[in-house]
């Protein structure tokens, strides 16, 4: 886990990579932060045997296959750990804002979707909504949350499609959407950088 403890944390930033990643993947998102943010970027708990961490176990061939009931495990043990270094440095984790690309942001979702009284912020780069917790999406659990999507419109590995889907799923839940689509491939544009930390900072 890698983290920045400022001397008066305010509030706190959760990093989550994408597949393949390590604690060090998600830090170019960190430059121009606010100085009084902590943040903090966890491992994911799974090795991929040619190189990386995954936040799901190998059984599980994508995300797309997680029953929201039969995932809580993990999500809870995520935001135990939140909680614990929250403990830490002695700041109020009750709500937290979290940012992940690819897989990590499948799991922002999943957070949110099963926490959304803990998120400040969220946003979601080049990611998606797991299919079956879409389909579990059935109120307006995210009423409010303001919520950050990039994607790039020559994305070949999780198609443009599916981040405007994430977008419609998140109004539908509710969400207050921020979204930034670019003429890149499975990364973020300057502009959407650009966008991004200014909803970071809002």
């Amino acid at each position: 886990m890698r983290v920045r403890i400022p001397p008066e944390p305010h509030r706190l930033l959760v990093l989550l990579h994408g597949y393949k990643g390590d604690e060090n993947s998600m830090w170019v998102f960190t430059s121009g932060l606010d100085s009084d943010t902590a943040i903090i970027a966890p491992c994911a708990p799974y090795r991929v045997e040619d190189g990386g961490f995954s936040w799901r176990p190998s059984e599980i061939t994508s995300l797309e296959e997680v029953e929201p009931d039969k995932f809580k495990r993990e999500l809870e043990n995520l935001v135990k750990l939140i909680g614990s270094y929250g403990e830490s440095i002695r700041l109020n984790t009750s709500k937290f804002s979290v940012m992940g690309f690819s897989q990590g942001a499948a799991m922002v979702s999943m957070v949110a979707l099963l926490y959304p009284v803990r998120i400040q912020k969220a946003a979601m780069l080049a990611g998606f909504i797991p299919a079956r917790f879409a389909q579990s999406i059935t109120d307006r659990p995210l009423e409010g949350v303001p919520f950050f999507v990039a994607h790039g419109a020559l994305d070949e590995s999780v198609p443009v499609k599916r981040g405007r889907q994430s977008v419609e799923l998140l109004e539908k839940a509710g969400a207050l959407v921020t979204f930034c689509e670019d003429e890149v491939t499975h990364k973020v544009s300057a502009g959407c950088m650009r966008a991004l930390k200014n909803f970071l900072k809002e």
